[in-house]
């Protein structure tokens, strides 16, 4: 089958990756609990580097093929301490693998808000994110289930 090269005009917000935490809220739905999600995406880990190829790795599950709610495309950085999509443009030189196969236009309620607020409103925002002692799956749930906007909204009404 031949590979699609798209150009897309992903959205991106600085929430998608805020230091050391990453965001794959918007990577699924009806998520399951923590240590089936994580074994999800560290399955889907071992099977990049299984399969290697991008685009072979992508179309080895239907879109609607979630496991535990979970994207099958998501994978862990290195030390596991991070969420990534392979197939994202930032992961290959600009290239969007997504195009065609999930919704990437799509952002949480939390970072369309967060991208219509001032610069101080979004900084004290990044405060309280930065504040929380959080792993990679309670961030993204905070995020998707916007928990840490309703905090902010009702601190900084």
């Amino acid at each position: 089958m031949a590979q699609d090269s798209h150009q897309s005009s992903y959205t991106y917000t600085v929430l998608c990756r805020l230091d050391n935490k990453s965001c794959f809220g918007c990577c699924g739905r009806r998520f399951g609990s923590k240590e089936k999600v994580l074994a999800v995406i560290e399955k889907s880990t071992q099977e990049l580097i299984q399969i290697k190829d991008r685009w072979d790795f992508r179309m080895r599950a239907k879109p609607s093929d979630l496991h535990e709610g979970t994207c099958r495309n998501l994978v862990f950085d290195q030390k596991k301490e991070k969420v990534f999509c392979p197939l994202h443009p930032l992961q290959n030189n600009g290239v969007d693998l997504r195009v065609g196969h999930c919704d990437f236009n799509f952002l949480c309620t939390t970072a369309k808000k967060f991208e219509t607020w001032n610069r101080e409103k979004q900084q004290s925002f990044i405060q309280l994110l930065r504040s929380k002692n959080v792993d990679v799956y309670e961030y993204s749930m905070g995020m998707d289930k916007d928990l840490f906007l309703k905090e902010f909204e009702q601190a900084n009404p």
